[in-house]
Parts: structure tokens; sequence; C-alpha cells
């Protein structure tokens, strides 16, 4: 029945709720990221610090994200690392930011 995609909205509509959420909740808490992100379901946060120990860090805590240098194509990127919101919750968005301050050695709101 097709009427179901209109009960539950189209996947690009309910994946860029979910990614704008992340990006609110990562600006929140101080981090710069881009002003028009693009369409899809990663967000990719730049880091004042080497991006390794944030991942490791972040693995700790229970989050999985990638070091942003696994997809470079040039020689030293700047430290970024890349966050799949695709099934983020609000409660967990909010999470994520707290640990992800925490893991770069800010204040968590």
């Amino acid at each position: 029945n097709f009427g179901k995609v209109e009960q539950i909205g189209r996947p690009s509509d309910i994946y860029r709720e979910r990614r704008d959420l992340l990006i609110r909740e990562v600006r929140r808490r101080g981090f710069n990221l881009p002003v028009a992100p693009t369409d899809g379901v990663n967000v990719w946060i730049g880091l004042d610090r080497p991006a390794a120990p944030v991942v490791a860090t972040l693995a700790q805590a229970g989050w999985a994200v990638t070091d942003g240098s696994t997809y470079a194509l040039a020689p030293d990127p700047p430290p970024a690392i890349r966050v799949t919101a695709s099934r983020l919750t609000p409660t967990q968005a909010e999470a994520f930011a707290d640990a992800l301050a925490r893991a770069c050695g800010a204040a968590v709101l």
C-alpha cells in the first residue's frame, strides 16, 4: 500500500531531520560545522586536535564514529570525524554531543 510512505514520512526527510538535529546539538556545544550541510546521513565534524584519540574515546563510551582521514584524498587532511546520523533519536543526539564534548576536553552543557 502506497499510503504507508505518507504515514511514516519520506526517508530523505527523516534523515535530514536526524542529521539537522545532530548538527544543532553539536553546535550547541561549541563545535564549528558547515552552515549548509549536504544531503545524506553523515555529518563531518572538524576537530582542533588529532581525530584518532577522539574516535577511541568515543568508542570507549559506546559511540562508533570514523576518523575522517579514512576518506581523505590529500595527504595530511585536517582532523575530522564522520558521524552517521540516520538512526539517532533526539536523546541519542544530545548524549552523543555531550560525549564528543567530553572527548575533546570541553565542558558539557
